[in-house]
């Protein structure tokens, strides 16, 4: 495989996959073992569909009155905070 489709290939995950943020404490916890594994990807799983099935929701009942647009420019600092946050989880998981 070459550079440039290993590189697409983290790009294409990234995109697609909606918890990166969460991946690198889901690799991380790879050595806990099988069961451990298993058991955050349940809790990861019923996250998404319970966070996703939320904002359908309130999408759908037409909660205009939470103007998340105006945090639409915070967004890079936002994940960025929670990617600083989540690695320092990971380091104190470790040590």
């Amino acid at each position: 495989m070459s550079d440039r489709a290993a590189f697409l290939g983290l790009v294409l995950m990234m995109a697609v996959t909606p918890g990166e943020v969460l991946l690198p404490i889901y690799l991380s916890s790879a050595t806990e073992g099988f069961w451990a594994l298993g058991l955050l990807t349940l809790v990861f799983t019923a996250g998404t569909v319970l966070g996703m099935t939320l904002l359908a929701a309130l999408a759908t009942a037409g909660y205009s009155i939470l103007r998340l647009e105006r945090w639409a420019r915070y967004e890079g600092a936002i994940l960025g905070g929670a990617l600083i946050l989540i690695g320092f989880l990971v380091l104190a998981h470790q040590h």
